[in-house]
C-alpha cells in the first residue's frame, strides 16, 4: 500500500477522477485500520506485562468500545472501498466511449454506497450488543455478536472470493488491450494494470485474514 502511494504521488499512476477518490477512501481506511491495530496491540501487550491480578487485563466497556469499533469498522470499510473501485474499472471498461464524459460523479456514488453497506454491515453485527461482558482483546469481537459475526464474515469472505477473481479477470484484460490504438483504452488499460495489482495485493491479503477469522470463529 505504501508503495502504491508513493508511485502515485510521483505522478507515475494518472488514474481518473472517481478513481482517485475511492483509492485515497481505501487508502485512509487501511490506515485507520492499522494505527488501531497497532493500539490494540500494545494496549494488549502493555496489560499482560504489567497486570498484577487475572482482573486486570479485562478492559473497560469504553475503551474497548474505542478501539474495537473502529478498527472493524475499518476493515470493512476497505472491502467496500475494493467492491466500489472493481465496481468503477467495470463501468469504465463497458462505457469505455462516453465514461470521461458521462460518469463525472460516478466515484462519490459508489463512495456513498460503499460507506452506507459498511454502516448497515456494522449495525448487523453489533445490533443489540450492550458490551457488558468482560473484555480483554479489542481485535476479537464480543462473543455475544458470534452468530451474526460469522455470518457476516462469511459473505464478506465470499464476497472477495469473487473480487479477486473479477482482479485477476482485469488483469488479464489490461494485458490483452494494450494494443487497442484510441487514447481512452490505453488510459483505462494502464489503470487497470495498474489497479488491478493493488487489489489483488490487498484482495489477497484480506481473503487470507477473513478465511482464517472465520475458521477460528468456528
Amino acid at each position: 500500500m505504501i508503495n502504491f502511494i508513493i508511485r502515485y504521488h510521483r505522478g507515475s499512476l494518472p488514474f481518473h477522477t472517481n478513481l482517485r477518490i475511492l483509492y485515497f477512501f481505501l487508502c485512509l481506511c487501511c490506515f485507520t485500520y492499522d494505527v488501531f491495530n497497532i493500539v490494540a496491540k500494545i494496549h494488549h501487550l502493555t496489560v499482560s506485562l504489567l497486570s498484577e491480578t487475572p482482573c486486570q487485563i479485562f478492559m473497560s466497556k469504553y475503551l474497548f468500545m474505542a478501539i474495537s469499533l473502529p478498527l472493524f469498522c475499518s476493515i470493512n470499510a476497505a472491502q467496500f472501498a475494493q467492491m466500489a473501485i472493481i465496481a468503477e474499472r467495470l463501468i469504465a471498461i463497458i462505457f469505455v466511449r462516453n465514461y470521461e464524459s458521462g460518469f463525472k460523479k460516478l466515484g462519490p456514488a459508489l463512495l456513498v454506497i460503499a460507506i452506507v453497506a459498511n454502516i448497515c454491515t456494522i449495525n448487523f453485527m453489533y445490533y443489540g450488543e450492550t458490551f457488558n461482558a468482560p473484555q480483554w482483546n479489542a481485535r476479537t469481537l464480543p462473543s455475544t455478536t458470534l452468530p451474526r459475526s460469522s455470518l457476516a464474515l462469511l459473505v464478506m469472505l465470499i464476497l472477495n472470493f469473487i473480487c479477486l477473481l473479477v482482479t485477476i479477470s482485469l488483469y488479464f484484460f489490461s494485458r490483452s488491450g494494450k494494443g487497442r490504438t484510441t487514447l481512452s483504452s490505453r488510459f483505462q488499460s494502464n489503470e487497470n494494470a495498474a489497479v488491478s495489482n493493488l487489489l489483488f495485493l490487498s484482495s489477497s491479503l484480506q481473503f487470507s485474514t477473513l478465511f482464517l477469522s472465520q475458521m477460528f470463529n468456528l
